[in-house]
């Protein structure tokens, strides 16, 4: 009998870092929060529609001893190295790079009116493979094709096999099963895995539930689950619907995410924004108290304002919503924690506060 494997740990969102010549990136795996996940060493990702968050890209720079696989969403991404290797990586397309020895190479996305999208996954070789020759895996969007699984979801299967297929990435260091899955309203993916494995998710964009206890997570985020042999996610539909059944941008209603900085804590919240989730996630370090303040927002208005991204907040928002009259003010405590580890803790929202959007 399969062992569904349960959530472990949720890292959400993605801290924001400047990489290279200065592009912007949102990273999971490689931070303080969490600073790898063995084998994996980093987890970025890049989207953008503002030439100035990418357009400096990645001159060239070193990479010894593991792997980088990049996956390119939005846009293209060209790429060169001292070996003499030129090319270019488009939507759909993914590299998987082998630096082994040592190569010098460099990213640089270029400007298009799409923009930029997309992530990049660093792996750390074995030992015995550290000095091995390094070679790239360049993979075009059309030797991925898309199948169907069991439930609905649709499915390209990169390296290892899944779905019944087997990806094109072989004769690797480790056997890793990579999946790109995209999940339809209503639809669900059941995969066996290997006891013993690392196994994560990445949320792009959107709400998914995972395992057995069918936890709730909204992207972009990282899902880090524990032991079993089978991994388990369902699409949740109509959630924003539900909460606003008139409202155009119901469809895409979202749980929305602020982070607080100061020199002695820093603070993730998810906020509140209707009935069915009663619950607040707040990570945090070096704080025993944390003060709410419930500020009603239209939610069409902040849809439209932020281009369907609204989990970012500009200065100006900030300070518009800082000087709004709250709806409802609470307060929590909080179990201490050792100085600079980071702890979660799921608070419940107070029954007072009701059904709306509120930030």
């Amino acid at each position: 009998m399969s062992l569904s494997r349960r959530v472990s740990q949720v890292v959400m969102p993605p801290q924001p870092v400047v990489e290279g010549a200065g592009v912007h990136l949102g990273r999971s795996i490689g931070t303080r929060r969490l600073d790898h996940l063995d084998p994996f060493l980093l987890l970025d990702h890049f989207e953008s529609a503002e030439p100035a968050d990418y357009r400096a890209g990645f001159p060239y720079h070193p990479h010894r001893g593991i792997e980088t696989v990049t996956f390119v969403r939005k846009g293209e991404v060209r790429h060169r190295d001292s070996l003499g290797h030129q090319g270019s990586i488009g939507a759909g397309d993914i590299q998987w790079m082998t630096s082994g020895s040592g190569i010098l190479h460099e990213e640089m996305p270029q400007v298009r009116p799409e923009g930029i999208a997309g992530l990049q996954l660093w792996l750390n070789l074995p030992a015995r493979e550290k000095m091995s020759r390094p070679k790239y895996r360049d993979l075009q969007g059309s030797e991925l094709p898309e199948v169907e699984a069991a439930e609905g979801a649709r499915v390209r299967v990169i390296a290892g096999e899944a779905a019944g297929r087997r990806g094109p990435v072989e004769g690797l260091a480790v056997a890793p099963k990579f999946v790109d899955v995209t999940l339809p309203p209503g639809t669900a993916f059941r995969e066996p895995v290997q006891q013993g494995h690392t196994v994560f998710a990445y949320v792009d964009h959107g709400d998914v539930d995972f395992g057995p206890e069918r936890q709730a997570v909204h992207g972009p985020a990282l899902v880090i689950f524990g032991e079993g042999d089978l991994v388990e996610a369902r699409q949740i539909a109509q959630r924003g619907t539900k909460a606003f059944p008139d409202s155009p941008g119901g469809r895409q209603c979202r749980n929305l995410i602020t982070e607080i900085e100061s020199k002695s804590a820093a603070i993730t919240t998810e906020r509140v924004w209707n009935a069915p989730l009663p619950k607040i996630q707040v990570s945090y370090r070096n704080v025993t108290d944390i003060y709410f303040r419930a500020v009603a927002y239209d939610w069409n208005a902040f849809l439209e304002k932020r281009h369907s991204r609204p989990e970012y907040l500009n200065d100006s928002e900030r300070q518009e919503l800082l000087s709004t009259r709250p709806t409802f003010e609470w307060s929590a405590k909080l179990p201490a924690t050792t100085d600079y580890q980071e702890r979660s803790e799921e608070l419940p929202a107070p029954d007072k506060l009701k059904p709306g959007f509120y930030s």
